[in-house]
């Protein structure tokens, strides 16, 4: 516990907050660029008024959506009915695991409810984290 709040101290609790509020606004705006119509954002979009946490819903079933990002390593959590809350944290996520995590999302999009479930599937059996290159047609 000491050394986690060594570490809090030591960056900065202002510099963490004003990379959280880049990291969800990035978040945002690849939603809105890259999931158009298919995601939406429940989160408040002023900064001042969201935290690191994005509440996301969608226009499929959000329990494949969920189970393809937790095969492919993504932490995040399904809320029922359909909400998916994702939390870039600004100690050590970076810009690039943001959008790979949208990138996941958009390659869902490419495949039938059933083929994420197979996907998922095999993961699952192979105990290995689902490749986004496998999601891929």
């Amino acid at each position: 516990l000491i050394a986690s709040l060594e570490i809090f101290k030591d960056v900065g609790m202002l510099k963490l907050r004003g990379k959280g509020q880049v990291l969800t606004g990035y978040m945002l705006m690849l939603y809105d660029k890259k999931l158009s119509g298919h995601v939406t954002a429940i989160t408040p979009r002023e900064p001042s008024r969201r935290g690191c946490q994005l509440s996301v819903t969608f226009d499929r079933a959000v329990k494949e959506m969920f189970e393809v990002l937790a095969a492919s390593g993504v932490v995040c959590d399904m809320r029922e009915p359909d909400v998916i809350r994702i939390t870039p944290c600004p100690l050590y996520n970076s810009f690039k695991e943001v959008l790979t995590v949208v990138e996941i999302l958009e390659a869902c999009y490419s495949l039938s409810d059933e083929e994420l479930r197979d996907l998922v599937s095999k993961a699952k059996a192979s105990g290995e984290v689902l490749d986004l290159s496998k999601l891929k047609k």
